[in-house]
């Protein structure tokens, strides 16, 4: 599907067409008073959804993981890990940011605080380095003072992390193999010349092997095979992205591959929600969610962060309350509810 920037939509084959007000494009799932279950941590750091359960890392005042269950009914929340339990594993804050994933019974994220791979057990709520700083400075054959985790991650199916070090030493992107151990992708040398810098920017997203970023410095996305590096290849430019947007640059917040087969990114130049299928980059991207519905809906902001999955939809955070912004976690509707919601002016189309 796409949406032209005057507005007209160009069909593709497969489309589903839903005629809404840009007020009703996206909906609270729930808010941030959920969010926290009763603690006093006043930051939400990372939302991950496993079905119909959400899991968010919370931290600044308490260092907790808590649960949301019936995620759009009920939203029953509970203190899956608490502050007393965290500061038992780690003297440092909690962290996943645009990272944290469940796989494998367990809510696995990059920690740039510890500057290590971590996990929560969802039975226990129990806290474990997956690949400690140690054992990662090891594999990676770096120093602590050329080491810095970055929110840039990604956790693949198998349950492996995909990383950027960010530090100006060494920066490169790596994935785990195992509890324990990790190697490199790209080098800085592999980074700079495939993008033109050696600085990336938002977020990840696993396609099988495939591992996708973005740099600011190209205003392009990429991507590397992590089973067999050979020094990664463009997927959007530039040019690619302008193309849709109508804007002069292209940059880069959080990213994701979700179940339906297509990869959703923020694009910081027109702050709106973008997709394509990898399978086809350039002649599927398409706006999902423009700045103007993002600030018409409920969070009252067009800062989006945290990108998950709900009931077949990208979903997302709003961390921030400042200018009004209403923090909670938020999500596109399905295509008949947005039937059911009214008719507006805008066409909002979204590709299953």
């Amino acid at each position: 599907m796409f949406k032209l920037s005057n507005g007209i939509p160009l069909l593709a084959a497969g489309t589903m067409v839903c005629f809404v007000g840009s007020a009703d494009a996206y909906f609270q799932v729930y808010d941030y008073a959920t969010a926290q279950a009763g603690t006093t941590a006043t930051f939400i750091d990372s939302i991950a959804v496993d079905g119909t359960t959400a899991y968010n890392i919370m931290r600044t005042n308490e260092n907790v993981v808590t649960k949301v269950t019936d995620i759009g009914g009920t939203n029953t929340a509970s203190v899956l890990t608490t502050d007393a339990t965290w500061g038992a594993f780690s003297a440092n804050a909690i962290a996943g940011l645009n990272g944290a994933e469940v796989v494998g019974g367990n809510l696995r994220f990059a920690n740039f605080f510890d500057n290590s791979i971590q996990s929560v057990d969802l039975g226990t709520g129990a806290p474990s380095a997956y690949v400690s700083n140690a054992d990662l400075l090891s594999s990676l054959g770096l120093i602590a003072a050329d080491f810095n985790v970055s929110a840039t991650s990604a956790v693949n199916g198998s349950g492996e992390v995909g990383f950027y070090n960010a530090d100006s030493g060494a920066r490169l992107i790596a994935i785990t193999t195992g509890a324990g151990s990790a190697t490199a992708v790209l080098n800085q040398a592999e980074i700079l010349a495939l993008t033109g810098g050696n600085t990336l920017s938002g977020g990840m997203g696993f396609v099988g092997d495939d591992l996708y970023f973005g740099s600011n410095t190209a205003d392009g996305i990429f991507k590397v095979d992590t089973a067999t590096p050979a020094g990664g290849s463009a997927v959007l430019t530039q040019a690619d992205i302008i193309a849709v947007t109508g804007h002069t640059s292209a940059g880069f917040g959080d990213m994701f591959a979700a179940p339906d087969g297509n990869i959703y990114f923020y694009e910081t130049g027109k702050d709106s929600i973008m997709s394509f299928d990898p399978t086809d980059p350039a002649n599927t991207l398409a706006t999902v969610v423009s700045e103007a519905e993002l600030l018409a809906g409920p969070a009252n902001s067009d800062l989006v962060g945290n990108f998950t999955w709900f009931d077949g939809n990208i979903a997302w955070s709003q961390t921030s309350s400042s200018s009004g912004r209403v923090r909670g976690l938020y999500s596109v509707p399905e295509p008949a509810s947005l039937a059911l919601m009214g008719l507006g002016g805008l066409v909002a189309l979204r590709r299953r």
